[in-house]
């Protein structure tokens, strides 16, 4: 039987990794997120400042740092202001890829508008070939990952039935099978049922607000890159056990 894995326990945030004399912003903005930390009274509190910092030291391009760390230091420690900024965070991003979406969070703002003028901050848009539907995904990235699960390397069940035992030996594999999933990161949903004509529309609104946080914290064009069939893109996608998806 393949291991679950354990479920992730509470992370407290690790000693300040900015330096201080060459990302004099990132350090600050993470000292005050250390701080928040320290004088949380709940554990909504304690999510919050965790959540800030959390994001600084993952944001994956630089720019989304700097820009996380603006935010940070626009609240000039005031702890409402952080708590307010981190659920802005947790609305528009992390919610995104809750597995049961409900209710559209209400719309929040943060008086740090990114500027999204200068496209060379990110990385470049290169548009693959997208499958047209999630089962042509599947099969596409199935074959890219080697008809295994990324996370914990256990074979496809209906690839590892359809090999005869010397195609298995050739590849080395063992007995160790589980249906798999192509998993999409962003997902399909969130193009759905925009209404682009009524720019005040709760789910528009949340979206531009979401799309606006996403460029800016990874550099990622959501509506661009992600419009229509290119929601199925291979990077777009892992191949999953049905157990690590869940």
């Amino acid at each position: 039987m393949a291991t679950i894995p354990a479920v992730p326990q509470k992370q407290p945030l690790p000693l300040n990794p900015f330096d201080e004399q060459d990302q004099p912003d990132l350090h600050d903005a993470y000292d005050q997120c250390l701080a928040s930390e320290r004088e949380a009274g709940s554990e909504q509190e304690l999510m919050c400042a965790r959540c800030l910092g959390y994001f600084l030291i993952e944001a994956p391009v630089v720019h989304g740092q700097h820009t996380v760390a603006k935010d940070i230091l626009l609240c000039n420690g005031d702890k409402r202001a952080m708590d307010h900024l981190a659920q802005l965070y947790i609305n528009h991003i992390i919610l995104l890829f809750r597995q049961n979406k409900g209710k559209t969070p209400a719309p929040s703002y943060h008086p740090s508008r990114p500027s999204f003028d200068d496209n060379s901050l990110f990385y470049s848009a290169t548009i693959e070939p997208a499958p047209q539907d999630h089962r042509a995904a599947k099969l596409a990235a199935l074959e890219r990952d080697g008809y295994n699960c990324m996370v914990t390397g256990l074979h496809d069940k209906g690839k590892y039935i359809q090999l005869t035992p010397a195609d298995r030996a050739a590849r080395g594999w063992n007995r160790l099978s589980m249906k798999t999933n192509f998993c999409h990161i962003f997902p399909p949903s969130t193009n759905w049922e925009l209404e682009l004509n009524e720019p005040n529309h709760p789910k528009t609104t949340h979206a531009e607000h979401m799309w606006n946080l996403i460029y800016a914290f990874g550099g990622i064009q959501v509506l661009d890159e992600l419009n229509g069939d290119s929601i199925h893109r291979l990077s777009n996608g892992l191949t999953l056990a049905i157990h690590v998806h869940d």
